[in-house]
Formats: structure tokens, sequence, C-alpha cells
């Protein structure tokens, strides 16, 4: 898979996983900054009342500090 070769991260669907053996949630997605993976979010729209949750958020541990996140 291209985006383990380019980011050093396997993503994984785990929509399809059994609840008790998820890691990051239902539909975690790659979080980016700049060209590097910082971490995963699990997220959910209520679309009634119009608000975008997170569920989970998962940091990397090897973020560079730069300028930004200092």
């Amino acid at each position: 898979m291209w985006i383990k070769e380019v980011l050093n991260f396997e993503n994984l669907l785990e929509c399809y996983t059994l609840l008790a053996k998820r890691k990051f949630g239902y539909f975690s997605l790659p979080l980016l900054y700049e060209s590097e993976f910082i971490g995963q979010i699990d997220s959910k729209a209520d679309r009634k009342k119009k608000q975008l949750l997170f569920k989970n958020l998962v940091w990397v541990n090897e973020i560079k500090k730069t300028a930004y996140n200092a």
C-alpha cells in the first residue's frame, strides 16, 4: 500500500473489526501536517445538530517540534 511506504503509516479501516479489537475507532482517518503523518482521528457527523463530533484522537509520539507546535 502506497500510504505505508510514503508516510510510514498503515491505515486499517476498523468498521469491519469487532468493537473490542478496535484501536482507533469505527472510521478513523489519518491526520497530516504538511507532509507528515501526525495521528489518527475518528469522527462522526451529527446531521440533525449540524455538528462534527470527535470520538477519538490519537497522536503519534514522534511529532517533530516546529515553530507552530513547540
